[in-house]
């Protein structure tokens, strides 16, 4: 008897290969379908044209109840970061209430011309008019996005918290900044932090995702990042977040973002850093440049630097984020800079071995 003929297979490796294909485009159309409408609804030119496709993505992913999957988990990871003391929870009570020094009594600077155009560093930045009495803070809150999070607010916590007589609070959170109201609200959290701790000094580092569309609590957009009322809305953006400061006796110290690899990237940190300094200034605060410290001495983005007689690595290899020496290194370089015009005390001598 003839053997029976072998029985045909689908399941060829190019087949397999098409079916896997399938899935992962299904499980991202499940995923990120919703998110890819709202990005699109925001946007403009060819983003804006794609409106009719990504409205059947997000569809989709509401008809099968995906739609807001990544939201949740984003809200159940951060729940187990704010609950962490590495990431800033405020677990001790709110300390009584004292005299603080107060901001400088000044007429409002109007914005200038070209505003987004003002040079970096600008001259008018007088140390002594923003602290004439040597403001000597005790109590710093540290705040902030992912950098603060990680490894830049961790060697700022560590290094001031090894100052006699330096209290400090730290609180960072991923993906966050000024411009999205309707994804995080950094005024109503910095008034919890604020009322919570009572600093007397607030480092805040802000703008790493803050080049984007400005919207309201509702998503509905208020300045594009293409066009020129950016700046405004965006520097408007920061001098209230100053204020919620402010407001509770506390002066505040805006550190600027790193130069990054990414040629786009790094025009668009340019742009933010102009407007963030014009603004911190004209509203009586104080910026810090971070950008000398991570670039070589031509002005180009540097991953490696001698520092201390050694080679050492400053940033991670997304081009973006301080690696830990890179961190440490910055964060020298910020305190050194306060000491200029803030009375910090030395570092305690180190118990003799």
């Amino acid at each position: 008897m003839a053997p029976f003929p072998p029985r045909s297979s689908d399941c060829t490796p190019a087949r397999s290969t098409l079916r896997m294909l399938w899935l992962l485009a299904f499980s991202f159309v499940l995923l990120y379908g919703a998110t890819l409408h709202r990005s699109a609804t925001l946007s403009e030119g060819p983003m804006a044209a794609t409106l009719p496709a990504t409205r059947a993505l997000s569809a989709v992913a509401t008809a099968v109840g995906t739609a807001d999957a990544l939201d949740r988990w984003a809200v159940s990871r951060d729940t187990v970061y704010d609950g962490a003391p590495t990431f800033g929870a405020i677990a001790r009570p709110a300390p009584p209430t004292r005299a603080l020094a107060q901001a400088p009594a000044a007429e409002p600077v109007p914005w200038p011309e070209g505003f987004a155009e003002a040079p970096v560093l600008d001259p008018s930045h007088d140390a002594e008019q923003w602290a004439p009495e040597r403001l000597a803070p005790r109590r710093i809150l540290i705040v902030g996005a992912s950098s603060i999070q990680f490894a830049f607010g961790t060697a700022l916590e560590q290094q001031l918290t090894a100052l006699p007589g330096i209290e400090v609070e730290r609180w960072g959170r991923h993906s966050t900044g000024l411009s999205r109201l309707d994804y995080f609200d950094w005024y109503e959290r910095g008034a919890e932090l604020a009322d919570a701790f009572q600093p007397d000094l607030v480092l805040a580092q802000v703008g790493g995702n803050d080049c984007q569309v400005i919207t309201d609590h509702d998503a509905n957009a208020v300045a594009l990042f293409t066009e020129d009322d950016w700046e405004l809305a965006y520097a408007q953006r920061l001098t209230d977040f100053i204020d919620v400061f402010r407001s509770r006796g506390a002066r505040v110290v805006v550190l600027g973002m790193p130069i990054m690899r990414s040629p786009s990237f790094r025009r668009k940190m340019e742009r933010l850093n102009r407007v963030v300094e014009q603004a911190a200034i004209a509203h009586g605060e104080y910026f810090v440049s971070t950008w000398t410290w991570t670039s070589d001495s031509a002005g180009a983005y540097q991953a490696v630097r001698r520092v201390d007689g050694r080679d050492r690595v400053l940033r991670d290899d997304d081009g973006i984020h301080m690696s830990v020496d890179g961190a440490n290194y910055v964060s020298t370089q910020v305190i050194e800079e306060l000491r200029t015009w803030l009375d910090l005390p030395e570092p305690a001598d180190e118990p003799a071995p």
